[in-house]
């Protein structure tokens, strides 16, 4: 009997961080950081509708607002139990596992989304183990891995539990594209000097309807070393 698998991409965010509040509203080359995540998404090839989970929080009307425009669904869940929201839209849509988004990665490989999905077979937790720059690579979980760990962790680390006991999970790192590991470069969206830098590259690179090449960022991150520093 063959295993069909659904795997469904997940963007968890919300508009409340303590050092750069709203931050996945924020623009980039006229569209929102949320936006540009769905655009990379889309990218990927073979996959499901992203889907937001976010919490049910009255700040993040403007993000849902986003969602609609871009046509996903979107589900509103615990604030900090992120593992119930994405139990809750596996179930919702039938779905085996989830690839998770986080909010601040404007810049994550689709390319290692695209990996994720050729190398999934089931695992409860399936991962880069290649050493990479913060906000490029992305994972997945399985409902069964989700439900295991919730009973014992109810936290913003969706990871934690099982990293934690990996003994009790079926878990595996797979390697990816030797010029996709910049260990160095930081490109995640946390605070405002972060969002500077990214914008800046998105000025410079993002054509529309055209998600960014992380390996044009790479170079102009090493020919513009006072920039990257």
């Amino acid at each position: 009997m063959i295993l069909m698998i659904k795997i469904i991409p997940i963007i968890n965010a919300r508009m409340e961080s303590n050092r750069l509040p709203g931050k996945v509203i924020l623009k980039l080359k006229d569209k929102s950081v949320f936006s540009h995540q769905i655009e990379r998404m889309r990218h990927s090839s073979s996959i499901e509708s992203p889907y937001l989970a976010t919490t049910k929080s009255e700040k993040n009307k403007a993000l849902i607002k986003e969602a609609i425009k871009e046509n996903i669904p979107y589900y509103c869940g615990a604030e900090e139990d992120i593992a119930e929201r994405f139990i809750s839209v596996l179930e919702k849509e039938n779905a085996n596992a989830a690839i998770r988004c986080a909010g601040d990665q404007p810049l994550f490989s689709y390319e290692i989304v695209d990996l994720l999905l050729s190398e999934y077979k089931g695992e409860d937790y399936l991962y880069p183990s290649t050493k990479l720059g913060k906000g490029i690579g992305l994972e997945i979980f399985s409902l069964n891995a989700l439900k295991k760990s919730r009973k014992y962790y109810r936290g913003p680390a969706l990871a934690k539990y099982i990293l934690e006991y990996p003994h009790k999970f079926k878990i595996r790192g797979i390697e990816v594209y030797d010029d996709l590991s910049r260990p160095e470069f930081r490109l995640t969206l946390d605070t405002i000097e972060d969002y500077n830098l990214i914008s800046l590259i998105y000025e410079k690179f993002y054509d529309v309807a055209k998600p960014v090449d992380l390996r044009q960022v790479y170079k102009f991150l090493d020919d513009n070393p006072n920039i990257s520093n």
